[in-house]
């Protein structure tokens, strides 16, 4: 399954380079610590990271994310 996340990686990484946009991510934090789970967003996270790998230090430091209450 990684494998099918890994393959568009590279076209959504350009993607977002080329407009600029990147929908948030939805993360929960644990209970009283600092860790976060991510929810929703595997793709776009994995993206992101790899943008910021092909393209250093042009501002790509910020990704919108949604905090939520974790399940149960």
């Amino acid at each position: 399954r990684k494998h099918d996340i890994d393959k568009g990686i590279e076209e959504l990484a350009v993607n977002i380079k080329a407009h600029g946009l990147l929908q948030p991510i939805t993360v929960c934090q644990k209970s009283d610590t600092k860790e976060y789970v991510l929810l929703v967003g595997q793709r776009r996270l994995l993206a992101f990271v790899e943008l910021n790998k092909k393209y250093p230090g042009e501002g790509w430091d910020k990704i919108p994310v949604n905090v939520v209450d974790c399940p149960d």
